[in-house]
């Protein structure tokens, strides 16, 4: 496996030798996008995290938060890491297409997960699902544009555009907003009308 298709990997799926690396350098250039979220999170809801990763922005996010913290992830060390750094979370091994938890969400939200779901509309049609009425989905993400510019991304991610995303988020049923954090770095705000 050549270098960069091993960082892919490392990226959309954390594990064995090269997890460290992968999530400190994905925790360092998420600072924007988790400072995004630490103004957008609710409190007094129940809240699902999509990706957590080794836990570093749930952590923030329980501190911040009297909400309740579910979430889930595709990597096994993932879910290990990130139990260990939040006991006060519900966090379980699975995939967006497949939420586990048989509850409905006040709040769920992603950071740079969208590169390495299934299927797009499965998967928003799943989180529309598990949100309740007027519940509240945030999508954030680098665009095509931005991705195309780096050489690991061509394998494992799948791209998409900003109005990409934002189209195929009403297509399953949302209101939706889009921001611009900065050049070729968006959030989409999703809220459940139906």
């Amino acid at each position: 496996m050549g270098f960069k298709r091993y960082w892919a990997r490392q990226f959309a799926n954390p594990h064995g030798f090269g997890r460290g690396i992968a999530t400190f350098l994905m925790n360092r250039m998420n600072k924007q996008m988790c400072a995004v979220m630490q103004r957008e999170i609710k409190n007094n809801t129940t809240i699902l995290d999509i990706g957590f990763g080794n836990g570093y922005v749930l952590q923030k996010l329980i501190k911040q938060s009297n909400s309740t913290f579910y979430g889930i992830d595709i990597s096994p060390d993932m879910v290990r890491t990130a139990t260990r750094r939040n006991p006060k979370a519900t966090l379980a091994l699975s995939s967006v297409d497949h939420i586990p938890f048989d509850i409905k969400f006040g709040q769920i939200y992603t950071m740079n997960t969208v590169y390495f779901w299934n299927d797009l509309d499965t998967a928003l049609k799943e989180i529309h699902d598990k949100l309740q009425l007027g519940g509240e989905f945030i999508n954030i993400f680098r665009n095509k544009e931005w991705l195309d510019k780096t050489s690991f991304t061509k394998y494992e991610f799948k791209k998409y555009t900003e109005n990409e995303l934002v189209d195929a988020t009403k297509r399953a049923g949302f209101d939706t907003q889009l921001f611009e954090i900065k050049k070729g770095v968006y959030y989409i705000k999703a809220i459940r009308t139906q």
